[in-house]
Parts: C-alpha cells; sequence; structure tokens
C-alpha cells in the first residue's frame, strides 16, 4: 500500500476535494434540475457555518440576503478545503490523520445540511 506522505501534490488536492464533497453526494439525487444541484454542492459545505452566521446576525436584527448568504459559503467551503490542503502540505506523516478528522466534519456538516433540508 502506497504511504499518503509519498503522494503527489495533485493527489492530495484531489483528495482534499473528493473528502469535502463526496457527503454532499446526496444533493444530486434530491434535485431535479441537475445544474442548479451541481453550482450547489460547491457551497454545501460552508452553507451550515453561513447559517450559524445568519441566525448570530439575527441576534442584532441583521439581514443577509440571498447573493451574500451564497458567497458566505462558498468563502467558508473554500477556507476549509484551502486549510485541509495547506495542513496535509505542511505535515505529510499525518495525511491520513488529517484526511479521516476532515471527512468526519465534512460528514458532520452534510448531516447538518440534510437536517435543513427536510425541514
Amino acid at each position: 500500500m502506497l504511504a499518503l506522505e509519498h503522494w503527489s501534490r495533485k493527489a492530495v488536492v484531489g483528495l482534499s476535494i473528493s473528502i469535502h464533497l463526496s457527503p454532499f453526494s446526496w444533493v444530486l439525487f434530491v434535485e431535479k434540475d441537475w445544474w442548479r444541484a451541481i453550482k450547489w454542492l460547491w457551497i454545501m459545505p460552508g452553507a451550515i457555518l453561513t447559517e450559524l452566521l445568519r441566525m448570530g446576525l439575527t441576534h442584532f436584527q441583521m439581514e443577509m440576503s440571498g447573493g451574500v448568504w451564497m458567497l458566505v459559503s462558498f468563502l467558508f467551503s473554500s477556507a476549509m478545503m484551502t486549510i485541509v490542503v495547506l495542513w496535509m502540505f505542511w505535515t505529510p506523516r499525518a495525511r491520513g490523520i488529517i484526511a479521516f478528522v476532515a471527512l468526519l466534519y465534512s460528514l458532520f456538516f452534510s448531516w447538518a445540511a440534510y437536517g435543513l433540508y427536510q425541514s
């Protein structure tokens, strides 16, 4: 078995993207419009954090429009993927552990997003 510390940079980036997006593949089976589902797939990892931010802003009587919500969700998603990729590059011996932890929090966010979708 090939150790994760010997993987190329492209393989590490691909692993990180698949870890973040694969738990949200349920979106592809729920939506009737495939193009919309593919667009939503990229912002789903950050959607839960954005909803928490939106709930915090409503405490201060501030609103977040749909376009801003999507932008903030995309920024959170990009930040989470970037942190995992950089962490994997900086600590090649712990790539397996980092990938497992990233998969766990991605699964949690996917579960929470599916719960929001059902409600």
